[in-house]
């Protein structure tokens, strides 16, 4: 009996543990991951809830307009298509091994569910599971989760950060409309995290620009996982300072969370793109003796 656990724990610490020590996501995609203040994260947070915001008219609804999907396996049969975008137009080789094979409905769904656990990776077979309790806006960000364990992305964070991308570049608009919305959820939690006035009022002015039926899938998104697990805990861990309605968040140890790489993302790809651009040239002083080499 032994020798067969131990010979299950090395073959699991070969085919998957060894990833705990990989370099993090952020390098495999070229993702600037540095410090960033409360505000940042607000914008980051009002982003999402924009995108889910727009997106949320075109999703299929009950009589509760509550997400509904036709089957899970309708969903998770075309989960590997936002991976393939990320792989062959974004140029991330990190993504390039998701496969087409979907991932599995999770047997027994209500032990896992008491837990907010969303779904399973068992890395000696490499076969990926999602509970089917899991919130309908919710699936496809727990579909792409699994499969991004699958291609041994190891940590939580990471695996939720490919996730977001994965179903916000996936070109079905139920997959775009779990990603932006689980990026607010983790995002909201956050700001809810952070024990200072600013961001309790950031985070009350973000959930009151949401649309009512995207309220009512969040609140499923609640039922299910309770808090967020990956958001920071800025009172043990960061420096706060609660000055001029700014906070400053140091980031909290090699990219250990989740909010950091969608505060980080949200920085580099939407606010530096959008910011006004000087090209016009300087003009050149010939009788300038920093240019110029003037004869004495």
């Amino acid at each position: 009996v032994l020798a067969a656990v131990v010979g299950v724990n090395m073959i699991t610490t070969v085919s998957s543990g060894l990833n705990a020590y990989a370099s993090p996501l952020a390098d495999d995609i070229r993702l600037n991951v540095s410090d960033y203040t409360v505000t940042e994260l607000n914008e980051a947070a009002l982003y999402f809830r924009d995108r889910a915001n727009q997106l949320s008219a075109n999703i299929p609804r009950g009589d509760d307009k509550i997400t509904r999907i036709s089957s899970f396996e309708e969903v998770a049969a075309v989960g590997h298509k936002g991976f393939d975008v990320l792989t062959y137009e974004k140029a991330y080789s990190v993504f390039a091994c998701v496969t087409e094979a979907p991932v599995k409905k999770l047997s027994m769904p209500g032990v896992f569910g008491r837990k907010g656990d969303s779904g399973i990776t068992v890395a000696i077979t490499g076969e990926s599971a999602v509970n089917p309790n899991v919130p309908a806006a919710a699936m496809p960000f727990a579909i792409c989760k699994e499969l991004s364990h699958r291609i041994s992305i190891y940590t939580d964070a990471d695996a939720n950060f490919a996730a977001y991308l994965a179903c916000t570049n996936h070109p079905d608009e139920l997959y775009q409309y779990s990603g932006y919305l689980m990026a607010y959820y983790y995002c909201r939690e956050a700001l809810l995290s952070i024990p200072t006035s600013t961001a309790q009022a950031y985070a009350a002015q973000a959930s009151k620009g949401l649309f009512d039926i995207v309220q009512a899938d969040l609140d499923t998104v609640y039922d299910f996982y309770g808090k967020a697990t990956a958001a920071p805990s800025v009172q043990a861990e960061a420096n706060i300072t609660d000055s001029d309605n700014e906070v400053t968040l140091i980031t909290f140890s090699s990219y250990s969370d989740v909010t950091d790489l969608f505060v980080s993302w949200h920085i580099q790809y939407v606010v530096i793109p959008n910011q006004p651009q000087d090209n016009t040239e300087p003009e050149f002083d010939p009788y300038d003796k920093d240019k110029v080499n003037l004869p004495t």
